[in-house]
C-alpha cells in the first residue's frame, strides 16, 4: 500500500503548523513595535498642535470650586461607587451602566444599588420595563436634598430582582429612579445652597451612602448626564472610581479630553479621592481587535489623556465593546435585550476587565 504520499503531506501540514506557530512571537513583537511608532508619532503630534495658553477656570470650576470643601474621605464600610459619565451623548452611558449592575449583581452576586441622575430617566425606563411597569417616578431627587434623611432615602429604592419566578436577570440590584422633575429639583437645591449655604449640597449623596442605612451595599452605579448637573456632582464627590464610555472617532475624543481636564481642574478642590478607572471603547467593529483608524484614535485618546492626568493606558481596550452585540439598541426604547442571560454573557468580557481593575 502506497501511504508515502499521505504521511508526506501530513508532515508538510504539520511543518507548516510548526512554523506559524513558531513565527507567532515575531508577529506578536511586529504588533507591539507598530503600536510604539504609533503612539511616538501621535504624540509628536500632539506636541506640534498643543499651545501654551493660559490655564483658565472652566465654568464648572467657577460654580462648583469656589467656597471651602470636604477633603480626603473613606467609607465607614468598604464599597465601590463607579460614576458613568462623559459630557457627550450617545456613547452608551446608560446601556453600560444598566450591563454593568446586571453583571455585577447577577454574576458576581454583589449587592448593588444603581442610580439613575440623568433626569431623561432612560435608565429608570429600561428597568421600569423589564419589571412590567410603566410608573415614572424620580426617588432620585430625595438623594440630594437638604433634609434627607438615610433610613427613610434607603426606603425609596426599588428592587430589580423581580417577583418570585419571573424571567428577569437582574438579581442581587436596586434602583433609584429619575424623570423630568429631577432638573427642577437640581437647579432649586443649588441655588438655595449658594445662597444661604449649610448643608453642602455636593456631599448629601456621599454622607447617605456613608450611613448604616446604606451598608448592605458592596457596589453603586450612577449613570451621570452629560452635564456638570447636581446630581453629576454629587456623583463624582461621592465616587471611588470613574469610567468615561466613548466610541473611537474624532467627536467623541475631543469630548473625552475636554471631560478629563474639567475632572483634574475639579479634582483637588472637591473630589481628591475619585480615580479614572479608564476609558471604555464602546461600538468599536470588534472588540478583540481594533480597526486601524480605531487604534489611531485611542492613541490620540491616550496621549491626551497622558499629558493631563499622566499615567500610561487609559483606553480599556481589553474592555471594549463591539457595536454588534447583542446589547445593542437605543437605551430610550429601553433595550430589554440588555437584560437577557445572552447579553450578560456576552457583557462578561467586558465586566471581567472592570472588575479586575476594581478588584
Amino acid at each position: 500500500m502506497d501511504f508515502i504520499g499521505p504521511v508526506t503531506a501530513i508532515a508538510g501540514v504539520l511543518g507548516a503548523l510548526a512554523g506559524a506557530l513558531g513565527a507567532y512571537p515575531a508577529i506578536a513583537k511586529y504588533q507591539e513595535e507598530k503600536r510604539a511608532r504609533l503612539r511616538e508619532k501621535i504624540d509628536e503630534q500632539l506636541e506640534s498642535e498643543r499651545q501654551e495658553q493660559p490655564a483658565d477656570l472652566m465654568p464648572a470650576q467657577i460654580v462648583w470650586a469656589t467656597t471651602a470643601s470636604e477633603q480626603s474621605f473613606q467609607y465607614r464600610k468598604s464599597k465601590a461607587v463607579i460614576s458613568i459619565a462623559n459630557f457627550k451623548g450617545g456613547v452608551g452611558k446608560t446601556t453600560i451602566s444598566a450591563a454593568l449592575a446586571a453583571y455585577i449583581g447577577s454574576v458576581k452576586g454583589k449587592k448593588t444599588l444603581v442610580i439613575d441622575f440623568d433626569y431623561q430617566g432612560s435608565l429608570s425606563l429600561m428597568f421600569m420595563r423589564m419589571l412590567g411597569r410603566r410608573d415614572r417616578t424620580s426617588t432620585s431627587t430625595k438623594l440630594i436634598s437638604r433634609d434627607a434623611q438615610s433610613s427613610t432615602v434607603r426606603e425609596l429604592a426599588t428592587s430589580l430582582s423581580g417577583p418570585a419566578g419571573s424571567n428577569a436577570c437582574v438579581s442581587n440590584c436596586d434602583l433609584f429612579t429619575a424623570f423630568y422633575p429631577l432638573d427642577t429639583h437640581e437647579t432649586t437645591e443649588m441655588v438655595n445652597w449658594s445662597r444661604d449655604g449649610g448643608n453642602d449640597v455636593r456631599y448629601r449623596l456621599r454622607h447617605l451612602l456613608d450611613s448604616r442605612a446604606f451598608d448592605e451595599y458592596d457596589v453603586v452605579i450612577i449613570d451621570c448626564p452629560p452635564r456638570f448637573s447636581t446630581g453629576t456632582i454629587n456623583a463624582l464627590c461621592a465616587s471611588t472610581h470613574l469610567i468615561i464610555p466613548s466610541i473611537m472617532d474624532i467627536l467623541s475624543a475631543e469630548a473625552v479630553v475636554y471631560f478629563c481636564k474639567q475632572i483634574e481642574q475639579l479634582k483637588s478642590r472637591i473630589f481628591p479621592n475619585l480615580q479614572l478607572l479608564g476609558i471604555l471603547p464602546n461600538m468599536v467593529y470588534r472588540a478583540e481587535r481594533f480597526t486601524q483608524r480605531e487604534d489611531q484614535i485611542a492613541e490620540r485618546i491616550d496621549g491626551e489623556v497622558r499629558r493631563i492626568l499622566g499615567g500610561d493606558q487609559w483606553v480599556m481596550r481589553e474592555a471594549a465593546l463591539a457595536r454588534s452585540s447583542v446589547m445593542g439598541g437605543d437605551a430610550g426604547d429601553a433595550a430589554p435585550s440588555v437584560f437577557s442571560a445572552a447579553a450578560i454573557a456576552a457583557f462578561a468580557r467586558t465586566g471581567l476587565a472592570i472588575s479586575k481593575r476594581l478588584w
